[in-house]
């Protein structure tokens, strides 16, 4: 079998600290050291910050952190770092929703009427909509106060409210929509009134435990920034604090683990994987 390298990169986009963290003198001439001659022209520039971690058949070639994870504090990016994935974050959310429909409480053909009757058209949107990003719903990212939601604690029914009362974009399930931030707001809620938890206790129940991703969670924006542990320790397991994780990669004591959603038993056990019943970015969820 031909050596695979997998790269892995851990990303802040367009960061605009200054190069930080120890420095390493890597050989020139080696794998690593062009690796690392790549990255610090952008590390320098300030258009990178994040951790890069390159393994060859699993085996550990290289690993280092490049700039701050937190510029005003001048934390500089090590690979305990938890970064915000942002929109990454939609397949997980996708994950939860699919093992309630594994576990039997929740069907792809579902109508979302039942969980928002106060939503316009949500009588002709099932969960497979919502799921394939084809609801037709608002996007609640385009509303004209969206900076201001931001900026105040919100919960998954908190944002569907905004959307409330407005007219669907188009029929559901005649229009792929990319990326329906409303949909998946939708999705959270009914996670949440299936399993009767909120949303990051849900998703670390129903994903994250099983997946045996002991250093991912949900953000809960309800705590104060400067309240919130920096770095939590990767052995704490809860959902309801600290950044989320990709799963791509798991470290324990400088030990690189394989992909747990793509080489571990499988988390989705239903045929919707290969029934358009995913996201576009959800190909994580494989073998």
């Amino acid at each position: 079998m031909s050596a695979q390298i997998v790269l892995c990169l851990a990303i802040l986009a367009f960061s605009c600290g200054q190069a930080h963290g120890q420095e390493y003198s890597w050989p020139q001439n080696s794998l690593v050291g062009r690796i690392d001659a790549y990255l610090k022209p952008y590390v320098q520039t300030g258009n990178f910050s994040g951790v890069v971690l390159a393994k060859q058949n699993w085996k550990l070639l290289f690993l280092n952190g490049y700039g701050f994870a937190d510029r005003k504090d001048k934390i500089p990016s090590t690979f305990e770092t938890r970064f915000h994935i942002a929109s990454l974050s939609m397949q997980f959310t996708a994950a939860a929703a699919l093992r309630l429909v594994d576990e039997g409480q929740l069907s792809l053909d579902t109508s979302v009427g039942e969980f928002v009757p106060g939503i316009k058209g949500a009588e002709k949107i099932t969960v497979r909509d919502l799921l394939t990003e084809r609801s037709g719903l608002p996007d609640i990212n385009g509303l004209p106060d969206y900076n201001d939601i931001l900026r105040q604690h919100q919960t998954p029914a908190s944002l569907i409210a905004k959307i409330d009362g407005k007219e669907l974009l188009f029929e559901p399930g005649t229009k792929f929509l990319h990326e329906e931030h409303s949909a998946y707001n939708l999705l959270a809620l009914i996670v949440e009134k299936k399993t009767g938890l909120p949303f990051a206790a849900a998703v670390e129940r129903l994903v994250f435990r099983p997946a045996g991703l002991r250093a991912s969670g949900v953000d809960d924006d309800s705590i104060p920034a400067d309240k919130k542990e920096r770095q939590p320790p990767p052995s704490d397991d809860r959902g309801d604090r600290g950044n989320a994780g990709t799963g791509e990669v798991d470290i324990e004591n400088g030990d690189v683990k394989k992909n747990r959603f793509c080489q571990s038993p499988r988390i989705l056990d239903i045929a919707s994987l290969g029934n358009n019943a995913m996201p576009s970015s959800s190909h994580r969820f494989r073998r």
